[in-house]
């Protein structure tokens, strides 16, 4: 009896040691994920904040800086594959066989030729560089050559347009802001041309529907007197 009972208590104190080591490695393997889990939301959130910054520069993009801590690790990884990278535009000038089915929009005077003149602005991005979304801006207008001077004009007329890889990133076209508008320019002959202001309102919303980002690219259409056109933009960079 007096023999067992060390070896005994030997037996139990080795349990004892092997359930303590046990529990101690179990301990660490559960912290293991946790750690993990944090180290891959501020990976995420460098990568989006990096990236935020780049469209920024790029793009004009708006970032509501603040909203970037309530996202998901999720949200954050999607981020650099959803802002823009870049932006291209593109200038149309049609001559128009009839007019808008509005006439009220186009004054009275008449005019020896009508032209619709447009303006296009495309977002690219993602690591593909597809397009995201895109702003359009035309207007209807008239010009006598001969007379040296535009005649009428109609107000501009705008479409967005949100692509499918924009879709599926969260982007939303959310209208124009402010009235668009045509400003005549005249000289000794008459209007020399007129210039068409509008500008777009675009927001980048999370699944959860928190909106992180916007962009508000403007055109302006400059159409002369003798049929030609041009397009400035801003709210880019």
């Amino acid at each position: 009896m007096t023999n067992r009972k060390p070896h005994s208590r030997l037996r139990v104190a080795g349990r004892s040691i092997a359930a303590l080591v046990a529990g101690v490695v179990f301990a660490v393997n559960a912290a293991a994920p946790a750690h993990a889990k944090e180290s891959d939301h501020a990976a995420a959130l460098a990568a989006a904040e990096v990236a935020l910054r780049s469209s920024a520069e790029k793009t004009g993009l708006k970032v509501k800086w603040d909203l970037l801590s309530t996202l998901t690790t999720e949200e954050l990884k999607a981020i650099p594959d959803a802002v823009p990278t870049s932006v291209s535009v593109e200038v149309t000038s049609e001559k128009a066989v009839e007019k808008p089915v509005d006439v009220d929009r186009v004054s009275a005077a008449s005019a020896a030729t009508c032209k619709t003149n447009g303006a296009t602005i495309y977002y690219w991005g993602g690591f593909t560089d597809v397009k995201l979304w895109r702003f359009t801006e035309t207007v209807y207008y008239c010009y006598d050559y001969g007379k040296r001077t535009v005649t009428s004009i109609a107000t501009p007329e705008t479409t967005g347009y949100v692509y499918g890889p924009g879709q599926v990133e969260g982007w939303k076209y959310r209208g124009v802001r402010g009235v668009p508008n045509n400003i005549a320019h005249r000289d000794s002959f008459g209007i020399s041309y007129y210039t068409s202001y509008v500008q777009a309102s675009f927001e980048l919303c999370t699944l959860r529907l928190s909106c992180i980002a916007e962009s508000n690219p403007w055109i302006r259409l400059y159409s002369y007197r003798d049929g030609s056109v041009r397009a400035d933009k801003g709210g880019i960079v």
